[in-house]
């Protein structure tokens, strides 16, 4: 189930998916755009005291194994 939260301070928004999805990375940010329309229109910076919908965490993606293409 999806929750609300509030910024603190203006931080970035990879800073702030980091902090509220857990991840910037892996779809963490895309999925905090997805779940707040607009929220790419306030730029780099989200302004403090913006409320949020944290999305429910989606499962990390799986490790593959990387090969070599030159052999052992």
């Amino acid at each position: 189930m999806a929750r609300e939260t509030t910024t603190a301070d203006e931080d970035r928004i990879d800073v702030v998916a980091k902090g509220v999805v857990g991840r910037e990375g892996d779809g963490g940010l895309e999925a905090l755009l997805k779940a707040n329309r607009g929220l790419a229109a306030t730029g780099l910076f989200v302004p403090a005291g913006t409320r949020l919908v944290v999305p429910d965490p989606a499962p990390a993606s799986p490790v593959l194994p990387s090969i070599n293409p030159w052999g052992d």
